[in-house]
């Protein structure tokens, strides 16, 4: 990537209002990368690279032209040093805009008519004039903002660059203004709750406390006082079950959050409520099973495997493509290796974002550590192999 393109992108990033995920396509980092113009956490809460094969800088393997992402998700898109290895750059196009959210940029650099020599990567196909840039965007849906040519953007033989928007309705700049999730915690430790709820109010004080649903499972508290709403949850005890009953009170977006984890990011939840791409997971500081779910500071991380639920965002369009948490599993753990091997089997990635860090170590666990956990945890594995192996 050239010193133009990078002075292009950083022109962009200051010149117009951008902001939210951002994805990068043809990610690859051949000689050069454009990611730290995107540095900002505040501005910018995620950054997402795919390309066509694994490498440098490539967060998740994917063709471009049949993304694996919800409609209306990013708030930029990136297409730097890559439309013209792009066979099909009209289909791509297309998709870019579907991803991309109303209001949404794109930024985008390419080879034009001049001095670049073929370049394999895999394959050259393109080279494209300013005019012909813009009617590409055009016919993609963008409003284009500004297109320009050269090494310092005056007319030049080697690249063009452009920048565009997605238009917005007025009704769906209401709808994202708005972005409704709940937060659902399962609970019967009055203790922790008191501390899980302490957390989320220092840490979110603009969130309104009926967005918190806690299923009660024997609290023998009211806590309905402080603003939140409190459900009864169904006897015996059955972690799936009670779940299930605060994700269909929610009938929302839901963060679906265990009485013994407190949050430790100013509005992580507000932030962790917005990666809408598939199952994503806070980053969890002190016990977790899966230790990819420790913080690493690298923002919207890909998982492969599965999701220890300690804090996690169930976008309602995953609810509704894979239904609710399994309720055979009636012992301890193992229905969130079940709703990931769902999810995967469904094609709905899983994440880790470390942009929302809770600590999960200093609230006693309420059924790990009461006795016979380890026979219903073997239990609920049973179940599992039985369903899968």
């Amino acid at each position: 990537m050239t010193d133009a393109c990078q002075e292009w992108i950083a022109h962009c990033v200051k010149k117009y209002r951008c902001s939210g995920a951002v994805l990068e396509v043809g990610s690859f980092d051949v000689n050069g990368n454009p990611r730290h113009h995107f540095a900002d956490k505040e501005r910018f809460e995620a950054y997402t690279g795919i390309d066509m094969r694994e490498g440098p800088c490539v967060d998740r393997v994917m063709n471009v032209q049949a993304m694996e992402f919800p409609d209306n998700h990013f708030g930029v898109v990136v297409d730097a040093e890559r439309l013209e290895h792009d066979n099909r750059f009209w289909v791509s196009v297309k998709e870019l805009y579907r991803v991309l959210k109303p209001g949404g940029y794109i930024i985008v650099t390419t080879r034009s008519w001049g001095g670049m020599h073929p370049h394999d990567y895999p394959h050259d196909y393109w080279r494209f004039m300013d005019a012909g840039l813009k009617d590409l965007l055009e016919y993609g849906g963008f409003q284009v903002l500004a297109t320009a040519y050269g090494e310092r953007w005056a007319a030049g033989d080697k690249a063009v660059f452009a920048v565009g928007r997605k238009p917005v309705p007025a009704q769906v700049e209401v709808r994202e203004e708005r972005r409704p999730f709940h937060i659902v915690i399962p609970s019967k430790n009055s203790d922790n709750l008191s501390a899980c709820l302490g957390a989320i109010f220092k840490h979110e004080p603009a969130l309104d406390k009926k967005q918190i649903i806690v299923v009660d499972d024997g609290l023998g508290v009211d806590f309905s006082g402080v603003g939140i709403t409190q459900i009864p949850g169904r006897k015996p005890f059955i972690f799936a079950r009670n779940a299930n009953l605060g994700i269909k009170a929610a009938g929302s977006n839901v963060i679906l959050l265990n009485d013994d984890a407190v949050l430790e990011t100013p509005e992580g939840f507000t932030h962790l409520a917005k990666q809408t791409i598939g199952l994503v997971s806070a980053a969890i500081r002190g016990t977790v099973g899966n230790a990819r779910q420790k913080p690493q500071a690298r923002g919207l991380r890909p998982e492969k495997d599965m999701l220890c639920f300690v804090a996690l965002s169930i976008p309602k369009w995953v609810q509704e493509k894979i239904g609710p948490l399994d309720e055979r599993f009636t012992g301890y753990g193992f229905e969130d290796n079940d709703y990931c091997t769902r999810a995967k089997a469904a094609n709905i990635p899983l994440f880790v974002y470390d942009g929302c860090v809770v600590e999960h170590e200093s609230l006693a666990p309420t059924f790990r550590s009461r006795p016979g956990w380890q026979a219903d945890m073997a239990k609920a594995q049973t179940i599992y192999r039985q369903k899968y192996l």
